[in-house]
C-alpha cells in the first residue's frame, strides 16, 4: 500500500469544525485553498473560513462574526482571487462575508433581498459582479457583487448552483427535494433536468464543460449526465476533422498548441483546471481550413500566472470536441 498520500486519505485540516462546508481553489496558485465551516469563538460557534497557501501544511483561521452561525459555501473572484465570498447563516438569517485582500479583513454584505441559509455561491467567470446563491429558500442572483439580490426560483429550496463556464447564461441548480433544474437565460426561466436521476436531494454539482454534468446526492450516490449535443436526424454538419497537440508538454512556463482543420468552422480553444474552472480562452473565432497555432504563456484570462500542475485543453468546433491534458511547470 502506498504511504505517500496518493492512494489513501490524509487529514490536513484538524483544528476546525464543520458540517461538510465548502472548498475552493485559487486558479492562479495551486497551493492555495479555502475551506469554510464554523469555529469556536468567545464561547459560540460562528461562521469561519480557513486558508492554506502551502497545500494544507498550515492554515490561517478567520472567524467571521460573533453571532452563532455556520459557513457552507465559498467562491473566489476568478479575475482577482484575493476577493473571496463566504456564505452561510448567522443568527438564523442569510449571511455573506467578503474579503478583498485574501482574508486580512472581512466585511458582511448587506445582501438585500437574500433569504435562507446560503448553501452555495457561484461567481460569474467573466462578469464577476454577477453572483448566484443557492439557499434554503431558492436560487438568487446579484448583479452588484452581492449588495442586492433577486429570487430567480424557489423549487422548495436549493443546495447547489453552478454556472456553465462555456455558456455563462446556462445555470444549473441542485434542489433540496426536486432534483436538478436548468436555465438557459441566466435564471429567468427554468426546466426540470431529472431524466434518470432517482435521488431528489442534490447537494453538489460539478461540470466537465461540454461533456458531463455531475450531481452528488443526499442518498450517497453520484450521477453523471452527458452534455454532448448531436445533429438532428436528416441534417448534416461540417466535419472539420480537427487535431490538437501541445508542445512542449510538460511545458516550462509556456507551450504552443497546434491544430488543423479540414473545413471552415467556428472554434473555441480553452484551458481548464482540474476542478473544471475556466482558466483561459485562447481562441474564440470562425476559422478557415488549414494549420493553426496559438501560444499559451501560463496565464489566466485576467493576466495572472497560474500555478504549476495539470490542466485540461478543450477544442470545440461545430461538430466535435477534443480534449487533452497539459502539464505546466515553472
Amino acid at each position: 500500500m502506498s504511504t505517500d498520500g496518493g492512494s489513501v486519505w490524509t487529514e490536513i485540516d484538524t483544528d476546525y469544525y464543520g458540517d461538510g462546508g465548502g472548498m475552493a481553489s485559487n486558479p492562479t496558485d495551486s497551493d492555495t485553498y479555502w475551506t469554510v465551516g464554523r469555529a469556536l469563538n468567545a464561547g459560540s460557534y460562528v461562521m469561519a473560513a480557513s486558508k492554506t497557501t502551502n497545500s494544507g501544511s498550515s492554515w490561517n483561521r478567520y472567524p467571521l462574526a460573533t453571532g452563532t452561525g455556520m459557513a457552507y459555501s465559498v467562491d473566489l473572484d476568478p479575475a482577482n482571487p484575493d476577493i473571496v465570498y463566504v456564505g452561510g447563516y448567522e443568527n438564523s438569517s442569510a449571511a455573506i462575508y467578503k474579503t478583498e485582500n485574501g482574508g486580512t479583513s472581512w466585511s458582511k454584505l448587506s445582501a438585500s433581498g437574500l433569504s435562507g441559509y446560503v448553501y452555495d455561491i457561484a461567481v460569474d467567470p467573466v462578469e464577476t459582479n454577477i453572483i448566484y446563491a443557492a439557499t434554503s429558500q431558492g436560487v438568487y442572483r446579484s448583479s452588484d457583487t452581492g449588495a442586492s439580490w433577486s429570487e430567480k426560483g424557489s423549487f422548495g429550496g436549493c443546495e447547489a448552483v453552478l454556472i456553465d463556464p462555456e455558456a455563462r447564461e446556462t445555470i444549473y441548480v441542485g434542489t433540496s427535494n426536486a432534483g436538478c433544474y436548468k436555465s438557459d437565460d441566466s435564471g429567468d426561466t427554468w426546466e426540470e433536468f431529472n431524466d434518470g436521476l432517482s435521488e431528489s436531494t442534490v447537494q453538489v454539482l460539478a461540470i466537465d464543460p461540454g461533456d458531463y454534468l455531475f450531481a452528488g446526492t443526499d442518498g450517497g450516490a453520484v450521477y453523471r449526465y452527458g452534455l454532448g449535443v448531436g445533429v438532428e436526424s436528416g441534417q448534416t454538419a461540417p466535419v472539420p476533422e480537427s487535431s490538437l497537440c501541445a508542445a512542449p508538454n510538460p511545458a516550462v512556463g509556456s507551450t504552443t498548441l497546434r491544430y488543423s482543420l479540414s473545413a471552415a468552422t467556428p472554434l473555441t480553444l480553452t484551458i481548464y483546471d482540474l476542478s473544471g474552472r475556466l482558466v483561459a480562452t485562447l481562441v474564440d473565432s470562425h476559422l478557415e481550413a488549414g494549420e493553426h497555432s496559438v501560444v499559451w504563456n501560463g496565464t489566466n484570462d485576467a493576466g495572472f500566472d497560474v500555478g504549476p500542475g495539470i490542466y485540461l485543453t478543450r477544442l470545440q468546433t461545430s461538430s466535435e470536441v477534443i480534449t487533452g491534458k497539459l502539464v505546466l511547470t515553472r
